[in-house]
């Protein structure tokens, strides 16, 4: 990824922490995080997200970049709610690809 400093991976990083604090003070049974947090899920700066929350068991879905993905960045995670499908989408012009999740509400 050209271009990335350090810094962004920091901001990144501290942005999950954040995250993964307000979920862990949500009452809520069920909760959602969907969208483009900058790394998968097995990635050590979304810790506080992905400790907390439950990834889809299987499925690849690559999102970036979008002309011949080789990462998923994009991320639909669940309490709650069981993430059955994450898929990536034809490419539309951006950087990224769409990413479609499927949810089974528990």
């Amino acid at each position: 990824m050209s271009g990335v400093s350090g810094a962004s991976w920091r901001a990144r990083d501290e942005s999950a922490a954040l995250l993964g604090a307000r979920i862990a003070d949500d009452p809520a049974g069920r909760l959602l995080v969907v969208g483009d947090l900058n790394g998968t899920v097995r990635d050590r700066g979304l810790g506080p997200l992905s400790s907390r929350l439950d990834a889809p068991a299987s499925g690849v879905a690559f999102s970036r970049p979008g002309a011949l993905p080789v990462a998923r960045i994009h991320q639909v995670l669940g309490r709650g709610a069981e993430v059955t499908e994450v898929s990536a989408l034809d490419a539309t012009g951006s950087d990224h690809r769409p990413v479609l999740g499927r949810v089974l509400l528990l």
